[in-house]
């Protein structure tokens, strides 16, 4: 199973959480989009259901039914260079999310573009100690220059085919 596979099982069985997707976008899409309510509506979603939220661009937040929080492909950055050759990404979407508005349990970054892997919020998003982030091995170029290798034991490198088993969370 893929992962848009299991996002869809999410959304088939639970239509609370197609619901929050919808209703969010809409609102960022009026102008109506508050950093802090998108981390409350996270925070207070109801234990025992699975609940998927859009933070727009690409990126997904996934609480389990256990409450671990997962993050997808976050941008949660405002777009400004990184680093010398980079030009940025534009924000399709106004900002939903701080970075440090949630601790994430698992955080995936499915590729080496700054909007799915966000160089201003990674780090941020690292700091806690217990999140693990799981990327693909194309990605251990950004890891450097950020820095991140240090933390090791929180960083894992992962290819197409590979199963992954962390806390509520099994991923393929």
């Amino acid at each position: 199973m893929n992962f848009w596979k299991s996002v869809a099982g999410i959304l088939r069985t639970n239509k609370d959480a197609y619901d929050n997707c919808a209703h969010d976008l809409s609102e960022a899409s009026k102008g109506n989009n508050n950093p802090h309510h998108l981390a409350a509506k996270v925070l207070n979603a109801q234990k025992g259901k699975t609940h998927l939220f859009a933070t727009g661009q690409a990126g997904f937040i996934i609480k389990s039914a256990g409450g671990q929080l997962l993050a997808i492909d976050l941008y949660l950055s405002k777009g400004e260079k990184q680093f010398k050759g980079n030009n940025g990404f534009k924000r399709l979407l106004p900002l939903l999310l701080q970075p440090d508005a949630l601790l994430f349990d698992i955080v995936i970054c499915t590729h080496p573009h700054f909007d799915h892997f966000d160089t201003g919020a990674v780090p941020v998003m690292l700091k806690n100690k217990r999140t693990k982030l799981f990327c693909s091995r194309d990605c251990k170029t950004l890891v450097r220059k950020l820095r991140l290798e240090r933390n090791k034991e929180q960083i894992q490198y992962v290819k197409p085919g590979d199963r992954v088993v962390s806390g509520d969370f099994d991923i393929m």
